[in-house]
């Protein structure tokens, strides 16, 4: 399984509820729709050994936008969908934390770290939907 299909399989997991329709780098702008948008990979650092090995922290960097209903002054609706969000990113740091996210490296695989942070509300659109947006970071090492 690649590594973009593995981190969509997981949010797929979240038990507070993904939208229906998930895909990869597209969102259609109408409630209960996310798309997972792979946002490029960032080496941290490189380490060589005497020996001729290379160790690297590499990042990966995604952004989660979810649509839902989003009517103009609803407070309650928009409640319900900030908790989402901020769920959302309890759950991620949760599962990381407990070993229980997905691993992307060959070195020190428990000590790798899945974040979600930085949630927000992006826009909202004509027809009511209210896009969201959650950065998702994952850093790894990597031996080669």
């Amino acid at each position: 399984m690649s590594d973009l299909a593995k981190m969509r399989e997981w949010i797929k997991t979240f038990p507070g509820g993904m939208p229906d329709n998930f895909q990869v780098d597209f969102t259609d702008e109408i409630p209960q729709n996310a798309g997972l948008f792979p946002a490029g990979t960032v080496e941290v650092s490189r380490e060589r050994f005497v020996t001729g090995g290379v160790t690297v922290m590499n990042r990966y960097n995604f952004a989660l936008y979810a649509v839902f209903e989003k009517p103009q002054d609803v407070d309650e609706i928009s409640a319900k969908n900030a908790e989402w969000i901020m769920d959302f990113q309890r759950w991620a740091q949760e599962q990381s934390i407990n070993g229980l996210a997905p691993t992307f490296g060959n070195v020190n695989t428990r000590e790798e770290i899945i974040t979600a942070q930085n949630g927000a509300f992006h826009s909202r659109k004509e027809n009511g939907a209210g896009m969201y947006v959650i950065n998702i970071t994952a850093q790894f090492q990597t031996a080669l």
